[in-house]
């Protein structure tokens, strides 16, 4: 009788040791819990926005000529899923036997389904070996191969050049039509060729 007591001693002594360890062990990993930092998330990009870098966008004007530009950066709000804003775009525009257009300014705005490029400061726009327009604020309607402007600009010929207040281009027909004050200057000496001059500008 005295053997059986003293073992159910040592087996009672026993499991009060495990249950002592499992409580602290229990207590040890509570506080692992407690002090562990809260997983980060994700931040997704605000839903208002859609923003790209090195943005390339083409088409085909009314007599299927291709245009392409691209921009360093293109952002889309919600609000005006049509439009485009874009961070220094450039790009050409084909002339058909003309030649081509080269463009490029700081920023601009793409209206997508007018097929319009609206070009904001240190805008330039030029057909090589003919001439090069200079402007702040330019709307090019792509599709049409229409350039206009109600700002300043500054058409730099082989032979002259045209400042004026704000001007009309139709790259189909080949006509300008400037708004005044209008200001201009021409080599008109010997040197100065019949196809050197300007033609059909009013």
């Amino acid at each position: 009788m005295p053997m059986t007591n003293h073992r159910m001693i040592r087996t009672l002594s026993t499991l009060f040791a495990l249950a002592a360890i499992a409580a602290v062990a229990a207590f040890l990993f509570a506080a692992r819990e407690h002090d562990a930092p809260a997983p980060t998330k994700r931040q997704p990009l605000p839903k208002d926005a859609a923003r790209a870098e090195m943005v390339r966008l083409s088409g085909l004007d009314e007599h299927g000529r291709p245009y392409a530009f691209q921009a360093r950066l293109a952002e889309r709000l919600e609000v005006d899923k049509n439009s485009i804003r874009l961070r220094a775009p450039r790009g050409e525009m084909s002339l058909g036997d003309d030649g081509k257009l080269i463009f490029s300014a700081d920023t601009g705005r793409y209206m997508q389904q007018q097929r319009h490029l609206h070009l904001r400061l240190n805008v330039r726009i030029s057909q090589p070996g003919a001439y090069e327009l200079e402007g702040i604020d330019v709307l090019m309607e792509l599709a049409s191969r229409r350039i206009r402007s109600d700002h300043p600009v500054r058409l730099i010929l082989s032979n002259g050049e045209v400042r004026a207040q704000g001007m009309r281009m139709d790259a189909k027909r080949r006509v300008w039509r400037f708004k005044g004050p209008v200001v201009s200057q021409f080599d008109i000496g010997e040197r100065a060729s019949a196809d050197e001059a300007p033609k059909r500008i009013r």
